[in-house]
């Protein structure tokens, strides 16, 4: 009660930069390379996934790949059992991208790196929800995360992939400087988010 809390939605860079800056108190971030003047809390790993428009006809060729969204919410999904799609089975859909800059980007262009290929990109977003809802209308293929399935956003209109490469995960970290003054509700908030999510 009657405390404020102001959340931004950006990218890494920019979230560093305000971290570092002490315009923000706390990140969430999956940090590649880790700082040795901050701390890092590991939150949860996600899962990189593929999102194919339903009505595209790479789908039919694929049904032993699909994963069914409701086997994701479960919570228990264990990937090293489901099925790998190769990234080439998709080289002519064209994608949804981040852009430059956005880690998710980074990620992807290692997964087609890995299997030689140059995406067809037709959209570049900053923001990863905003490749699903294009996605989601029937525009391109998209990279996503477990997460969002789980908890954030239906993805009725689209088809689940789960890649076959070896970029297929990420590490979600809560960070902030060290030997910066946290307030006790910024403590507070990392515990409750710790109890959450490890």
């Amino acid at each position: 009660p009657e405390i404020e809390m102001q959340i931004l939605v950006e990218q890494s860079t920019v979230l560093r930069e305000k971290l570092e800056s002490g315009l923000l108190d706390l990140a969430i971030d999956n940090a590649l390379t880790h700082d040795p003047d901050y701390e890092y809390i590991l939150l949860f790993k996600e899962h990189i996934l593929i999102g194919v428009p339903k009505e595209n006809e790479v789908n039919d060729r694929y049904r032993e790949y699909q994963i069914p969204a409701e086997v994701i919410k479960s919570g228990c999904c264990d990937y090293d059992a489901l099925p790998k799609l190769p990234i080439d089975a998709l080289k002519d859909e064209k994608f949804i991208l981040l852009k430059s800059g956005n880690k998710m980007r980074q990620m992807s262009h290692n997964i087609f790196a890995e299997s030689h290929i140059s995406p067809k990109i037709c959209f570049e977003f900053d923001q990863l929800m905003t490749s699903i809802s294009f996605a989601k209308s029937g525009l391109g293929a998209c990279f996503l995360t477990d997460t969002i399935i789980k908890y954030v956003e239906p993805c009725e209109e689209i088809t689940l992939y789960q890649p076959d490469t070896g970029f297929c995960d990420r590490e979600l970290y809560l960070m902030y400087k060290k030997n910066k003054y946290l307030s006790t509700a910024c403590r507070e908030l990392m515990e409750v988010m710790k109890m959450i999510y490890q």
